[in-house]
């Protein structure tokens, strides 16, 4: 026999309050679902973390990520998300314990610390990891150099240390550098960098200018004016003169 409209309606209405029911059920189980991230075929549960997870699931899957940049990348991201989730539960635990009181004897954080341990002990093994990763995209980046290879000619036009620091000097001069408003390490690094020369040996020049002696300082200086000339940076090869005492 066919149903009434009355238990029709009645089996509509419940099935309606049935559902107004499970949706917050749903929204709760959504949320604990936050919990576990995903990434290729590895699944992470926070709420059930633990010290071997690292080297159980999380190294054995980092080649199915990519390069070692990428799986860098992978693990900075699965950190943050683990700092977030399992402080988020450590909270939750925390307030539990409070509103349970624990037998005689026994402490009453011990749920939260045993958590925050196994969570700790997971970071540090992520940590380690993107450290060694890191050393070895380092050592990937450097350049390899073949037993065989021929070594790189010497370039005979390369500046001595004096010559190079009079070109650096008087490039800096014409750009309008005033050695008295400048501590003199830092113009000596720059010079340094820039001729890819020692430190110590550009300092020398740029504390005394003329410490090589008057002759091999005119040697330089000459040297130097040649290649401005050649260059028709006139103003820098009167610079020179004047410093050499060359009539204008």
């Amino acid at each position: 026999m066919g149903k009434s409209k009355f238990q029709q309606t009645a089996e509509a209405r419940l099935k309606r309050q049935a559902r107004k029911k499970a949706q917050p059920k749903q929204a709760d189980e959504a949320t604990e679902q936050t919990a576990e991230r995903k990434a290729g075929t590895l699944a992470l549960d926070w709420r059930e973390i633990t010290r071997d997870d690292f080297d159980k699931k999380v190294e054995p899957h980092l080649p199915e990520v990519g390069d070692a940049g990428e799986q860098i990348s992978y693990l900075l991201t699965l950190k943050a998300d683990c700092e977030y989730e399992c402080d988020k539960i450590t909270r939750r635990i925390q307030e539990a314990e409070q509103r349970i009181l624990p037998p005689p004897g026994i402490d009453p954080d011990i749920q939260s610390r045993l958590y925050r341990a196994e969570a700790h002990y997971f970071l540090e093994r992520l940590n380690r990891k993107v450290e060694h990763l890191r050393q070895l995209r380092s050592l990937e980046r450097k350049p390899s150099r073949s037993a065989d290879a021929p070594d790189e000619p010497t370039n005979p036009d390369r500046l001595s240390v004096p010559r190079g620091f009079w070109v650096v000097h008087y490039l800096l001069v014409e750009a309008g550098m005033d050695y008295t408003s400048l501590d003199k390490t830092t113009v000596a690094k720059f010079i340094a960098a820039v001729c890819g020369r020692s430190y110590d040996n550009v300092y020398a020049l740029v504390k005394n200018k003329y410490e090589r002696g008057q002759a091999k300082t005119e040697e330089d200086l000459a040297a130097v004016r040649e290649l401005f000339e050649q260059l028709k940076v006139t103003r820098i090869v009167e610079r020179i003169d004047n410093e050499l005492g060359y009539p204008s």
